[in-house]
């Protein structure tokens, strides 16, 4: 896969969405609510991160596919509650939608009895959108170059065991946690608003390591400016397939992330089914492949249906893990 720069990658963002543009004109695509309403995709962290990357490449293509204004508006605060709590009390009349990654949604409810939703109540399932791999990245306070270093490294000194992760209670947090258990060595998690800015702080050396999706740190990995030693997948990654898992490395945990398509409970089975069909156009257009690929994404693209089952599974894997690592909001 070529490796793209960032301005190369942006030059390629807005060709590929120009083309999707005109290709989609004159092909609208009806929605049972007001065609002059802007639909808004709320992505409850900061602009920058590939998520919002994400968000956009789905927005572009709606807008194109129906001729009416889409729009990102991120709405980041409280690990991602405020943005969800704003979906979750708006209307469901389809205006207003979530991309939104797996631990917001699924785990925070677990630990945190005031995040205001839940995730089988409030929110309707639209699109499995895209899965991605997890990582622990290192900087240049931390030298380390395998796991099996980090692990003497900080062994040796406590101090150098600091992470960042996107947010407390996120299952880059309790990865670490268990990471911690396993090698018998201090992990102090760090949490950030967003994974953009932990890993801001790991390449000044402010911060000795991170643990965030892979999608976050690959273009810093491929520069140079930090140096991801494993991935948590079951697999390797087929973006860095030279890097070991934690299970490679000795280290038995296997967990993958992803991102989807949400909307609040109230939004009809029928549109469900419609905004399925477009977000997984959305994600599965060959020029969005590239620049989901580029970043770590893994495009998929389902039914609400199939959506379903998966916040249903990570419900009932993540609850027992939380119950044993003792973490309190």
């Amino acid at each position: 896969m070529q490796v793209l720069r960032a301005a190369q990658r942006a030059h390629l963002f807005a060709g590929a969405m120009a083309a999707c543009a005109v290709a989609l004109a004159g092909a609208p695509t009806a929605l049972a609510q007001p065609a002059d309403k802007t639909i808004k995709i709320i992505y409850p962290f900061p602009a920058g991160s590939a998520g919002d990357t994400l968000s956009r490449v789905a927005a572009n293509y709606m807008q194109a596919k129906l001729g009416r204004s889409v729009v990102v508006e991120n709405r980041s605060g409280a690990g991602g509650i405020t943005g969800i709590r704003s979906v979750v009390a708006s209307d469901g009349d389809g205006s207003i939608l979530l991309v939104a990654p797996s631990a917001t949604v699924t785990m925070i409810p677990i630990y945190n009895p005031d995040a205001g939703y839940d995730a089988k109540k409030d929110l309707k399932p639209i699109s499995h959108l895209v899965s991605q791999d997890l990582a622990l990245g290192v900087g240049p306070a931390l030298p380390a170059k395998s796991l099996k270093e980090l692990i003497e490294i900080v062994r040796k000194d406590p101090s150098k065991g600091s992470y960042g992760t996107p947010g407390a209670g996120s299952s880059l947090h309790l990865i670490g946690v268990k990471l911690g258990q396993v090698a018998d060595i201090k992990m102090v998690p760090v949490h950030y608003r967003g994974a953009s800015l932990a890993l801001n702080d790991v390449i000044a050396g402010q911060l000795p390591m991170i643990l965030s999706p892979m999608p976050d740190q690959i273009e810093q990995h491929r520069a140079g400016k930090v140096r991801i030693l494993v991935t948590a997948g079951a697999q390797r990654s087929s973006f860095l397939d030279n890097v070991p898992t934690l299970t490679e490395s000795g280290i038995d945990i296997n967990a993958m992330g992803w991102f989807a398509a949400f909307a609040p409970a109230a939004l009809s089975n029928d549109l469900a089914e419609k905004y399925a069909k477009l977000f997984t156009e959305a994600v599965q257009q060959p020029e969005s492949k590239v620049i989901l690929n580029n970043i770590g994404f893994i495009p998929v693209g389902t039914a609400p249906a199939v959506l379903q089952a998966l916040v249903n599974r990570d419900l009932s894997f993540w609850a027992p893990i939380f119950k044993s690592s003792g973490f309190r909001n």
